[in-house]
């Protein structure tokens, strides 16, 4: 028996842990997040797909349950089925959420968002160039194009130091989106 409580306090504080410092990420400001590593950006990504995803179950699971009251169903918070089905309910829209909410995110971003923002610096050269993304914690890879980070392949790019990046002031400025075809905004 206490071995199943310090397991289950082990786990709860992990996951607990694990919550917090991938909230501190979540809640950075727009330009802290231009600094993210891809794997901060994974992180940051599941996180939020995850908390949406719970959101969802813990709505359904209530839906459910006050739909079952209304009905008439008084003692339905303490019925063992009707808890039962609601939390399979819940767990079910859970599951459908994880699996299927980023690639409707996704197709949202392609097909109405028709704007994206880049921060621009000035290097020692006085040329300019935008910030497309970061290569690990101390090389940001940048582009004359502002377009880089939507396309294949770009035509210059630049690996500059973080730290030249910190001594420049960085300007945010908003481009429209590329062109696409139906086709490319679907299945990409």
């Amino acid at each position: 028996m206490i071995g199943v409580i310090s397991g289950t306090l082990a786990i709860l504080t992990l996951v607990f842990g694990a919550l917090i410092s991938l909230n501190v990420l979540h809640e950075k400001s727009d330009v802290g997040q231009v600094f993210f590593t891809d794997e901060q950006r994974a992180k940051v990504y599941f996180y939020r797909l995850f908390m949406l995803s719970f959101f969802l179950f813990i709505e359904s699971f209530a839906l459910f349950i006050l739909i079952a009251v209304l009905r008439g169903n008084n003692q339905a918070a303490t019925e063992p089925t009707t808890l039962g089905t609601g939390l399979a309910l819940g767990t079910g829209v859970f599951l459908l959420s994880i699996l299927s909410l980023g690639r409707i995110i996704k197709w949202y971003q392609n097909i109405f968002v028709k704007r994206h923002f880049k921060f621009r610096i000035t290097l020692p050269n006085g040329e300019y160039v935008y910030i497309i993304r970061m290569l690990n914690s101390e090389i940001c890879i940048c582009s004359k194009d502002p377009d880089a980070g939507f396309k294949e392949n770009s035509k210059k790019t630049f690996l500059v130091p973080v730290q030249n990046i910190m001594e420049k002031p960085l300007i945010k400025i908003s481009f429209p989106k590329p062109k696409q075809s139906m086709k490319q905004k679907i299945f990409e």
